[in-house]
């Protein structure tokens, strides 16, 4: 018994704080936001801002999705808004982690939704775009060099992004560090069972959030179980839940907000919950630990990696519609 005592991990007695400086830090974050000086970013997505009034430091979006569902489009669009200085005036940095596609392709679908030109038009050799359209581009990544983000896009295992992030924090003090992940079942890890690694990395974000404030944007990969439906006739026509992530028990411990994307016309569903769903994506927001849930529904055009509000409207998780966007 002794022995197991003197082996036991060593205590953190001098590094808890009483409940006075709890409460003069919780007193200091809500002057920060009273005064617009807290790090806080709005999407372009009113409908999205509302249900989830903005993305703050120290908190874990996860962004969860079938192939094909709109999850890196989404992403792009999200990390553009945050970067965008006129939108979200805060010292940010974000690092990167592109472990699905080489980075470039993010810069090429940055070109295709502000450029409305396909991704593939653009890189196509047979059919190549003008002289006059390749300065267009260039004239949209000279908006994109001035975000300060960096990126990598070889699979790492969670402690070297960890510790990357870390490398960041100690180089950029004061400045609110972004971590992005794209996404967590490419992420690289020793042990037996892949639930078992995104744990593992699940865990080491929140401890980024909570030492460090550290915002992380993940995407995360839905199990087939959501495509398991036996009569066909069914299949997509009911919103993705937080079991439908792969991964879900660590996902929806770890997590401070949950959005699952859907889009029924992937399953041939013309019409859901009384609503046309041509061009249809839904953001089912599933968690969210200080607020609302309920499904957000806007319209996509993949064409060139866009979403936006349209007539779009929200509805809670008894079904009820709870407002419009003009």
């Amino acid at each position: 018994m002794e022995s197991r005592l003197n082996n036991m991990a060593p205590s953190v007695y001098a590094h808890m704080r009483d409940m006075g400086a709890v409460v003069d830090e919780a007193n200091i974050k809500v002057r920060e936001a009273m005064q617009g000086t807290r790090s806080s970013y709005v999407t372009r997505w009113g409908k999205l801002n509302d249900a989830i009034d903005s993305i703050q430091e120290a908190e874990i979006v996860v962004i969860g999705g079938r192939p094909g569902s709109g999850k890196s489009a989404v992403l792009n669009l999200l990390v553009e808004d945050i970067f965008d200085q006129h939108l979200n005036p805060y010292p940010t940095l974000g690092g990167y982690f592109s472990l699905e596609m080489p980075a470039y392709q993010q810069v090429i679908r940055y070109y295709s939704n502000s450029q409305k030109i396909p991704s593939k038009q653009i890189l196509s050799t047979r059919n190549p775009i003008d002289e006059s359209t390749y300065e267009s581009l260039c004239g949209a990544g000279n908006t994109l060099r001035r975000m300060n983000i960096l990126f990598y896009d070889i699979p790492l295992n969670p402690e070297s992004i960890y510790n990357t992030v870390l490398d960041m924090l100690r180089n950029n003090p004061g400045v609110q560090i972004i971590l992005v992940i794209d996404h967590s079942r490419l992420v690289t890890g020793n042990v037996a069972k892949e639930e078992e690694k995104i744990r593992y990395l699940m865990f080491l974000c929140n401890k980024l959030k909570n030492q460090y404030g550290v915002i992380t944007i993940l995407l995360s990969q839905m199990n087939r179980d959501i495509e398991k439906e036996r009569d066909r006739r069914r299949m997509g026509r009911s919103l993705p839940v937080m079991a439908d992530l792969f991964g879900a028990s660590a996902v929806e411990q770890f997590a401070t907000t949950v959005i699952l994307l859907h889009r029924p016309e992937m399953y041939g569903v013309k019409e859901f919950m009384e609503q046309d769903a041509k061009n249809m994506l839904i953001f089912n927001i599933a968690k969210q630990r200080n607020g609302w849930v309920g499904a957000v529904f806007l319209k996509s055009d993949f064409q060139y990696y866009d979403v936006h509000d349209g007539n779009t409207v929200a509805i809670t998780n008894d079904g009820v519609i709870i407002n419009f966007v003009d």
